[in-house]
């Protein structure tokens, strides 16, 4: 079972600035998913995530802030550590050696 932040709630989670707090998924489950919610990410490694789309985090209608964080072994069929869909997400002094999955913009005209 992922972490699931509903509608109604935004959520930061901060680790130490020095590091040391892991979020692990053994593998086998997701991490976080965000949908239609403000989320906040730092100075955390999320590793061991397995999902169908984004191993370590699903983020959909969306607003995503990761820093100084790691992504490790994370993994999906559809993006490897990250999967953003129709969010707005500022990425900043992140490890992320998985494939971040960006789906296509939606067109203006």
């Amino acid at each position: 079972m992922a972490l699931t932040i509903a509608s109604t709630e935004d959520l930061e989670i901060m680790g130490p600035s020095y590091g040391g707090i892991t979020i692990d998924g053994g593998g086998t489950l997701e991490l976080i998913d965000a949908e239609d919610t403000s989320l906040g990410l730092e100075n955390l490694t999320l590793a061991d995530g397995s999902s169908e789309g984004g191993g370590a985090l699903f983020a959909d209608d969306s607003e995503i802030g990761i820093f100084n964080c790691t992504f490790t072994n994370n993994g999906a069929a559809e993006g490897g550590a990250i999967l953003i869909g129709f969010s707005i997400a500022d990425i900043v002094n992140a490890r992320l050696p998985e494939i971040v999955h960006l789906p296509e913009a939606r067109s203006s005209s």
